[in-house]
């Protein structure tokens, strides 16, 4: 692949990678995916930690996924916080 010029935001567009669950988005067709009712409320993931709670614009809450077969992470906990525009720390 060669560029007309730099861009480094490739490298994260190339590098993620969608998983979805058959059972929840069996027969949506790709390009309804953002408008889909299941989107929003259907959290399925793969990972170390559990989606717990989700506020959009404002936080994120994560539980230890308790059954990861990498084993269980350390962190029990996890809540991040988003900071945004409208959220300046002071």
């Amino acid at each position: 692949m060669e560029l007309e010029s730099p861009d480094s935001t490739l490298l994260p567009y190339l590098a993620q990678v969608n998983i979805f669950a058959k059972h929840v988005f069996a027969g949506v067709d790709y390009q309804d995916l953002q408008t889909d009712p299941h989107s929003p409320t259907q959290w399925v993931g793969t990972g170390p930690f559990k989606l717990t709670n989700f506020v959009p614009a404002q936080y994120v809450t994560l539980t230890a996924h308790k059954a990861y077969h990498l084993a269980a992470p350390y962190i029990q906990n996890w809540t991040m916080n988003y900071y945004g525009p409208s959220r300046r720390i002071k």
